[in-house]
């Protein structure tokens, strides 16, 4: 047991931070100093070295636990109360470093990453050669010099004189050897300390599953919008687990200037471009997260592309539920001027695996040398790793041995399904079942908001309505001054049986308490949480009210995601989620598509696969 539960709370810190003299040694000990600092069941404890490795600290995180990942140990730096990683691949025999990643609350398993001293961690090989403590110098012999008698000869005082001048020259030889060595000393310890602050400063890597240190000079750069994104991508990191397929990325981008990451929809594939992003925000990169190619072109031109260190992060630059065409021809517009951007910047893509496969696509989004596959037997989630993520959201969840090796079995959406599941307790109740069908689950959550007779359900489903009639963007104070969003608010409520009294502020509610699951908040702007709850609930709301679909959807929206049934339409890939229209729409779309014909969108209208239906044809001429 400890023998003292006074707290010394050091100054400094953005949170209360106690200095102690060990960490904890047992699950014993960890639980008194969890209880006696006040960390709870959703503020774990950490203790871990301040960034000197010249002490201790202890403090109460604001998540459960954190993951401290194979190879690394971890410490709290002062300056910005972050958590940084330090490689512990050098520890000697004895004091090995962890080969495997595990939770902190299983910190006092692993001594070697909390025992330090001489201002280094007791297990590297060079800390027993640094000793920063101060030895007082020897004191000499006196010498003793026998004085001669006043009445001694002049010999002898002679004598007397010369061994003055003797005793006089030792002890000025004997105080320059003092301080050559001294100096000497010195300046072995002076390198020496460099030496090691270089090394450290090599080796440690911020932890950015924690918290992000922002540089100060890249926040007066940043927009407000994107760094509203980055407080978002901060928020999702919380949780991240690194797997194999993240660190062959972190790998690969530090080698070449693109990076596709590929996969199944909800496979991780935007959680690790924009948790490896971040890390390179939090080095001093500028990174800016972009929507179409337009936009790195006006990035690279308002910075010094040359000099400055510019990493872009695209998610799905060609489609995000189908292969899009407007979007690729785009693409290949720009790709020459993109290969020139990249000899000086850096770009991370994710995109959906059948998307790429797409035998349209051609040139740098098919080099193969470039992608990362996470749906491929070299990078797919194995058990252990679906493990860590689910894990990591929730180590006492209650679930039987048996519902978590069902769970380890699912293939499609693990790592979305695992964030959605803790998000909301109602979701927990439904069990294993949320992750062997989580279509129909959030279908029928969707549905149950509309059917209940409660107020708050349907002001719910509401919310989720008109986030569809808004193209998945919707800024509540915008249906005061726009036209078109309070047409498409009354709408809302006349469709989901909401009086028309109703004022916005009420349906600016309901998204609140859909935040977590259904939808997120960036800035002051809705948007759904991920394209996984965007296409169940554009389904519903498709199938649901075909006629308003039509009348007020994106024209993209219609061209990617709407068919008519009597259409030999291709669309294997994404059946679940199309929208199939009965003949007697034909004459709505018709309509629709050829007032389009006479905007902005011209291209929407032509490529729509509906336009080469028969039926169709005839309607629109």
């Amino acid at each position: 047991m400890y023998t003292s539960d006074i707290k010394k709370k050091l100054d400094g810190y953005k949170f209360p931070v106690y200095s102690t003299e060990f960490c904890p040694r047992n699950q014993t000990e960890w639980n008194e100093r969890s209880s006696a600092i006040n960390c709870t069941k959703d503020n774990g404890y950490l203790c871990f070295p301040n960034e000197k490795f010249t002490q201790l600290l202890e403090f109460c995180h604001r998540a459960r636990f954190i993951w401290i990942q194979e190879g690394y140990c971890l410490y709290l730096r002062t300056d910005d109360s972050t958590i940084y990683s330090y490689s512990c691949s050098s520890f000697q025999s004895g004091s090995e470093c962890h080969n495997s990643s595990f939770p902190s609350y299983d910190l006092f398993k692993y001594p070697s990453c909390t025992s330090i001293g001489n201002g280094c961690f007791l297990a590297e090989p060079s800390c027993k050669g640094i000793d920063t403590t101060t030895q007082p110098p020897e004191t000499t012999k006196t010498i003793q010099v026998a004085i001669a008698s006043m009445n001694a000869n002049k010999t002898l005082i002679k004598k007397e004189f010369a061994i003055k001048d003797e005793v006089t020259m030792i002890r000025i030889l004997y105080g320059v050897l003092i301080s050559i060595s001294v100096f000497c000393i010195a300046c072995i310890i002076y390198r020496g300390g460099i030496q090691l602050r270089k090394r450290r400063d090599d080796e440690e890597q911020p932890l950015i599953r924690t918290d992000i240190c922002d540089n100060a000079e890249l926040v007066v750069q940043e927009s407000p919008v994107d760094r509203a994104i980055f407080m978002q991508w901060q928020d999702d990191n919380r949780q991240f687990v690194s797997t194999r397929a993240c660190k062959e990325v972190e790998k690969l981008i530090k080698s070449q200037n693109l990076v596709v990451v590929t996969g199944n929809s909800g496979s991780g594939k935007s959680a690790i471009i924009q948790h490896i992003a971040l890390c390179f925000r939090s080095q001093g990169w500028k990174v800016k997260p972009v929507y179409n190619v337009k936009e790195i072109a006006d990035t690279y031109s308002s910075v010094d592309g040359s000099q400055s260190r510019l990493l872009f992060v695209f998610n799905d630059p060609i489609g995000n539920e189908s292969f899009d065409e407007i979007a690729y021809n785009s693409w290949k517009e720009h790709e020459e001027r993109l290969k020139a951007f990249l000899k000086n910047s850096k770009m991370l893509l994710s995109s959906r695996k059948y998307i790429l496969l797409d035998d349209r696509v051609k040139g740098m989004l098919n080099d193969k040398s470039c992608s990362i596959d996470l749906s491929d037997d070299k990078h797919k989630l194995n058990n252990e790793e679906k493990k860590n993520i689910l894990m990591s959201y929730s180590s006492n969840s209650g679930l039987l041995k048996d519902d978590i090796n069902g769970i380890l079995m699912t293939e499609e959406y693990f790592p979305l399904l695992c964030k959605l599941y803790f998000s909301d307790k109602n979701n927990q109740t439904i069990g294993p079942r949320f992750f062997k069908e989580p279509f129909n689950v959030c279908q029928e959550q969707i549905r149950n908001f509309r059917n209940d007779s409660k107020k708050e359900c349907k002001e719910k489903y509401c919310a989720l309505v008109l986030l569809v009639l808004c193209n998945n963007q919707l800024c509540v104070e915008d249906i005061h001054e726009k036209d078109c969003l309070k047409e498409k608010f009354k709408l809302a409520l006349k469709l989901c049986g909401i009086q028309k009294s109703t004022a916005p502020h009420t349906i600016g509610d309901a998204l609140k308490t859909l935040e977590g699951f259904y939808v997120k908040k960036i800035d002051d702007t809705y948007h759904f949480y991920h394209d996984f709850v965007m296409e169940v609930t554009t389904y519903v709301f498709g199938t649901d009210y075909p006629k308003e679909t039509i009348q007020y959807a994106d024209i993209g929206f219609l061209r990617r995601r709407v068919t008519l049934k009597s259409s030999n339409d291709n669309r294997t890939e994404i059946d679940r989620i199309t929208i199939y229209l009965n003949d007697k729409y034909v004459s709505d779309l018709a309509d629709r598509l050829f007032n389009d014909v006479f905007g902005d969108r011209l291209l929407d209208v032509v490529l729509n696969p509906c336009v080469r239906n028969e039926k169709m044809f005839q309607n629109i001429v």
